[in-house]
């Protein structure tokens, strides 16, 4: 009978080992993501899993916790320590490596990178003593977008949006930067812009007061935009392009954008490893991913922003490949390139004062979400 227990315990044990190993072979690893709307797709993620688990028999879930609606409220989230992986835009990204808050990217780990866009490799503002802090995900401008209702003759300018006749017909993304900017175009202060004087700034100040006097809601998310857009009451946006996307895979086909003759700011974002990240190789793995053939083709066809891989170019079509640009890059020259603002700090102040001032309602407080 001791022989019996002895072996009915001996194998338990055995079976309890196994499953162990089985478990601890299988163990997940959760790389926690904040970055704009939608950056990690859920179900191309898990396409991301069951590939890598293949590869490597570990199972890792990249997981967008937050999706951001400012850079600012991002770096934020970046100093907590919570995060594995961001995506900020290119002109706050310096911060990140002055503050030691990301570390280098291993460029052998990512080979998709040599697909990358030209224009988006190797960038100064991502280099720092021959070290690459970060992989270009996507790019785009801060355009505009109208609602086709409203607007028998596609506008063209952003003096539009100071149209008497549109008060209270517009929608604004709540931010500093794109907020100021619009001003200085006013204002014809755009080529000092990244870093105003204390009298253009008053200046700006007062044409931020006009311009928030036109606005009707403000949003901090593509989605919340095209929420707003759809009820109909709202003829004009500030615009990614994303939003009006997100209304025509609605099947809501009368939201359009335009790029104002004035000029506008263009920027692209960038996958970055944070300092607090415990799995460096799973992180450049996410990246590689990212970035690939399929998952920029599919991303462009949801979000509506051009992908950073060249190499999806021949999977649109030639339509699309003029809606995204991406037969005339060109058109991102003309733009001005979001970089560095010394002066980050004293423009969040101003456009705090202009927000507390009018007290126009966001875009939650409007939909009621």
């Amino acid at each position: 009978m001791q022989r019996i227990v002895r072996v009915v315990f001996t194998f338990t044990l055995c079976v309890v080992c196994a499953v162990s190993a089985v478990w601890a072979q299988d163990e997940e690893i959760i790389l926690h993501a904040a970055a704009w709307e939608d950056y990690v797709m859920p179900d191309l993620a898990d396409k991301f899993t069951e590939e890598y688990y293949e590869k490597t028999g570990k199972v890792v879930r990249v997981v967008q916790d937050v999706n951001v609606g400012t850079n600012d409220e991002l770096l934020e989230l970046t100093r907590s320590g919570k995060f594995d992986l961001v995506a900020p835009t290119c002109g706050i990204v310096e911060q990140y490596i002055n503050e030691g808050l990301v570390i280098p990217i291993d460029l052998d780990k990512v080979p998709n990178y040599s697909q990358i866009n030209p224009l988006l490799q190797y960038t100064s503002v991502l280099s720092r003593n021959g070290d690459n802090y970060g992989v270009a995900f996507d790019f785009g401008a801060d355009i505009a977008a109208y609602n086709g209702d409203y607007f028998p003759v596609p506008p063209d300018s952003w003096q539009v949006f100071l149209d008497k006749k549109f008060k209270g017909k517009i929608v604004m993304w709540d931010d500093a930067t794109f907020t100021i900017w619009m001003a200085c175009v006013f204002l014809g202060f755009q080529d000092d812009y990244f870093n105003l004087s204390d009298d253009q700034l008053s200046k700006v100040k007062e044409k931020l007061v006009e311009i928030d006097n036109q606005v009707g809601a403000y949003w901090s998310t593509s989605e919340e935009a095209a929420n707003l857009f759809e009820t109909g009451s709202y003829a004009l946006a500030s615009s990614w392009g994303i939003e009006v996307q997100y209304l025509r895979n609605r099947g809501r086909m009368n939201f359009h954008v335009f790029s104002p003759k004035e000029q506008s700011t263009a920027w692209f974002d960038s996958w970055m490893i944070t300092k607090f990240c415990k799995h460096v190789e799973e992180a450049h793995a996410w990246i590689n991913f990212a970035i690939s053939i399929p998952y920029q083709k599919d991303f462009a066809d949801r979000n509506g922003t051009p992908p950073s891989n060249s190499y999806t170019a021949p999977l649109f079509s030639s339509e699309r490949m003029r809606e995204l640009h991406l037969n005339d890059l060109g058109y991102f020259y003309r733009m001005r390139l979001m970089r560095t603002m010394p002066r980050r700090s004293v423009y969040l102040a101003v456009w705090d004062e202009i927000r507390k001032r009018g007290g126009k309602p966001s875009a939650k407080e409007v939909l009621g979400r």
